[in-house]
C-alpha cells in the first residue's frame, strides 16, 4: 500500500470524522428537503472517487465493477463510524438513511472516477507478458 494513493482517504476520512463530532444545532434554514441525504451523497461521491482512484493506482488490473464495489464498501465502513460517532454527539443523530446516502454517494463518486480514467490493458497485470510490438516482430529471426 503506498501513501500516495491511500493518504488522501485517510485525510478526507479524518475531515468527514472530525466535522460529525463537531455539537452544533442543525443547519438554520433548509434550504429544501432533503439537504441532509444530498450533503452526504455530495461528500460520500468524493471519497467514493479516492478510494476507486487508490485501487486503480495499486491494482491497475482491476476491473472498474471491482473498483466500484471496493469503493462502496469502504465508505460504507467510514459511513458507519460517522453516523456511529454522531449518536453520541449532542445534538447530532446515526440515522440509517444518511448511512444509505453515503453509499449512493460511493457509488456516484466510483462511478465517475471510472468513467473518466482510461480503461488498463491486461499487460498491466502482474507477471503478465507484455505484448509484442512491432519493434519486436522486426528484431525475430527469420
Amino acid at each position: 500500500m503506498t501513501a500516495r494513493a491511500w493518504a488522501p482517504i485517510a485525510a478526507y476520512v479524518s475531515v468527514v470524522l472530525a466535522l460529525s463530532g463537531l455539537s452544533v444545532p442543525g443547519p438554520p434554514v433548509n434550504l429544501f428537503v432533503l439537504q441532509d441525504k444530498v450533503a452526504h451523497v455530495i461528500e460520500f461521491a468524493g471519497l467514493g472517487a479516492l478510494v476507486s482512484r487508490a485501487v486503480a493506482l495499486e491494482a491497475p488490473w482491476a476491473k472498474p465493477s471491482a473498483r466500484v464495489s471496493i469503493a462502496v464498501l469502504l465508505a460504507l465502513g467510514a459511513g458507519a463510524a460517522d453516523e456511529l460517532l454522531q449518536s453520541y454527539i449532542p445534538f447530532r443523530t446515526a440515522d440509517l438513511a444518511d448511512l444509505g446516502a453515503d453509499a449512493v454517494g460511493a457509488l456516484i463518486g466510483g462511478l465517475i472516477h471510472v468513467s473518466l480514467r482510461p480503461p488498463q490493458t491486461r499487460s498491466a497485470a502482474p507477471n503478465a507478458d507484455p505484448e509484442p510490438t512491432d519493434a519486436d516482430q522486426d528484431r525475430r529471426p527469420r
